[in-house]
């Protein structure tokens, strides 16, 4: 019924990463990133982007101990992360 809603890319996105096919997942995530709005366009980007790094990372994604890197900053102690960084990811 709404083939260019990014809500429906974005919920088959997630979908197909939970049942573990995160080719799917990123090819859904890809058109949710592209039809989304502006203001939902930096989350939509940063959830593809999650999932081309478990690509990456194989087997290693499933170490739950594992740091997702989805703004390109490694923290020391007492940085501050990017002010978006928060709002992006809520």
């Amino acid at each position: 019924r709404h083939p260019d809603h990014f809500r429906t890319h974005a919920n088959l996105g997630t979908a197909w990463q939970l049942a573990g096919d995160l080719g799917q997942a990123a090819a859904a995530l890809e058109e949710a990133a592209r039809l989304a709005p502006e203001p939902w366009r930096a989350a939509e980007r940063a959830h593809l982007k999650l999932v081309r790094l478990r690509q990456k990372e194989g087997a290693a994604a499933k170490d739950p101990a594992a740091v997702d890197d989805l703004f390109g900053v490694r923290y020391a102690a007492g940085d501050k992360p990017q002010p978006e960084a928060a709002a992006v990811l809520q």
